[in-house]
């Protein structure tokens, strides 16, 4: 199991989390890398585990108790799926897409021409700025935790795959500077348009790109990228 240090030790979830509670989600993590499905806490018959099989197979808390598990749901470390009931690590599930996707493209990191025109975000052409009014998306900026949910094309409204591979690009922007309504406009519009949003944003997440718009009126010949600044 590819283990990434950096993740583990600088997430505020994981550290704001008990010494115990740590080291029982641990070892969740290892039995979600073992499991038939990658990530996910199921068995070899395809049945989801309950909680009360994966206490049981983890153990308890140094209190004696379950409440570990219900600590690391209710925080958002690992999540449920809808469909059934199964946790799973978003984290893991993500990586095994990636890696089927660079299975199937044959080449580290999916489709090359994406990764060759990686953009940087942190710099822009004057030509490129969004130059709509300020105020036109006072009324759009409500958020769901602060992910531009109600700028989410209608194309993706009931695309639970998008919108937490959205979430976590999101996310990531966000440490690095607070990303505004008119950024993320710009890209829920270029990945409305894009063949594969969904792939395009675990790859970006992933791969720890710094951004996802790309400039396809070249005609096939190599162009500079178009940038977006992240602050304006």
């Amino acid at each position: 199991m590819p283990w990434y240090t950096g993740d583990w030790l600088k997430a505020p979830e994981i550290r704001s989390m008990p010494p115990d509670y740590r080291g029982l989600w641990f070892d969740l993590l290892n039995y979600m890398w073992e499991s038939t499905e990658r990530g996910v806490m199921v068995k070899p018959n395809g049945k989801i585990y309950t909680k009360d099989e994966i206490i049981r197979m983890v153990g308890l808390d140094n209190q004696n108790s379950d409440m570990w598990l219900t600590y690391i749901i209710e925080n958002e470390i690992c999540s449920l799926r809808e469909e059934d009931g199964a946790i799973y690590s978003r984290h893991m599930v993500k990586d095994e897409k990636l890696r089927k996707i660079r299975k199937e493209s044959g080449k580290l990191g999916g489709n090359p021409n994406l990764v060759k025109d990686r953009v940087n975000q942190k710099s822009i052409h004057k030509d490129n700025q969004f130059t709509e009014d300020e105020n036109e998306y006072e009324t759009e900026n409500e958020t769901k935790n602060g992910r531009f949910f109600k700028l989410i094309p209608k194309r993706f409204e009931n695309d639970n795959e998008f919108w937490e591979a959205w979430k976590d690009w999101i996310d990531y922007l966000n440490e690095t500077e607070q990303v505004k309504p008119k950024q993320a406009k710009i890209m829920l519009d270029y990945l409305d348009k894009h063949e594969s949003p969904t792939r395009l944003l675990i790859q970006a997440f992933t791969n720890r790109w710094k951004g996802i718009i790309y400039d396809n009126k070249s005609n096939g010949k190599e162009t500079k990228p178009k940038e977006i600044e992240l602050s304006t």
